[in-house]
């Protein structure tokens, strides 16, 4: 979907001071939501009934889960990247859960027909499209790994392609010394991989930042998506690291006691506050919020 024009007949006052108390409702719905507070935690109709990732990426339900299921690989550095390379290509916490790593801690690989059969137990294997039980969502995986890659479904790729590339990724990410500009790593990387698929690399960088610093700093710059794109208009900054920087800094100023944002932090919180304009506004429909463990598996 592009976004780049819903904004261009609207006028919204005072636009910063709007991102940053959306920033803050947010922030504080997911502390409140943390102490084991009761509902309502906010009195905001829109941030109740409909879905926002947390203010920061690393707070989120499947980013935590990740974490937490990745730490006894985080010391190797080959088996770490994979397994987090696996998760992003998957984003959905059952299916690792059941599945376990694709790599274990001295490089072994799972074997392809158990891994095949595990997702097959969950709903998968020759899977069409991406509308089933196993997999987060479709922009994971670019629909070109067929053609450009040579398998048929996504199971496949994860549990041939990752391993069989992941010493080549490795070595590139390595060499890339602890630069937080990834432009060029992500291009070195989507062409060693074999196609484009930015969202996930970026997810997955963002990922390594978190949990190996000492390879990719906590101030990495991920490129600026689409997302970002229509607040150009609501701002009247026309670059969009210009933007980013803009709201990373009106916040850290306005809040130095909550936590700083940096500036992958700021190009998420501005993504987020995008959906919720347009969504004030009527622009874009809504997305109602429903608890995990009430989805119904499709």
């Amino acid at each position: 979907m592009s976004f780049k024009n819903i904004f261009n007949d609207v006028v919204i006052e005072n636009p910063t001071e709007k991102f940053l108390e959306f920033c803050l409702e947010r922030h504080s719905v997911f502390k409140k939501k943390e102490a084991g507070l009761p509902k309502p935690w906010t009195n905001d109709e829109i941030l109740q009934k409909h879905k926002f990732t947390n203010l920061f990426r690393d707070l989120d339900r499947v980013s935590v889960f990740i974490f937490d299921w990745i730490e006894p690989l985080k010391d190797d550095i080959e088996p770490l990247f994979a397994n987090l390379l696996y998760a992003r290509n998957c984003n959905k916490t059952s299916t690792l859960e059941k599945t376990g790593w694709i790599i274990d801690a001295d490089g072994k690989v799972q074997d392809e027909q158990k891994f095949l059969n595990t997702i097959e137990e969950i709903g998968g294997v020759f899977t069409k499209g991406w509308k089933n039980s196993v997999w987060g969502g479709a922009y994971m995986v670019a629909g070109t790994f067929g053609p450009k890659l040579g398998y048929r479904q996504r199971e496949q790729m994860i549990i041939n392609y990752i391993p069989k590339k992941i010493a080549e990724l490795t070595q590139i990410i390595l060499d890339h010394n602890c630069n937080p500009d990834i432009t060029e790593l992500l291009d070195k990387l989507c062409e060693a991989w074999g196609y484009r698929n930015l969202m996930v690399f970026t997810q997955w960088l963002l990922d390594i930042a978190h949990i190996r610093p000492d390879i990719l700093p906590p101030t990495i710059r991920p490129p600026v998506l689409s997302g970002v794109e229509p607040l150009h208009v609501v701002f009247g900054i026309n670059d969009p690291e210009e933007l980013i920087a803009h709201a990373q800094q009106a916040w850290n100023d306005r809040y130095p006691d909550e936590r700083r944002m940096e500036f992958k932090d700021a190009e998420h919180a501005l993504c987020e506050f995008r959906k919720y304009t347009a969504w004030k506004l009527g622009i874009q429909r809504p997305k109602p919020y429903k608890p995990h463990h009430l989805k119904k598996r499709k």
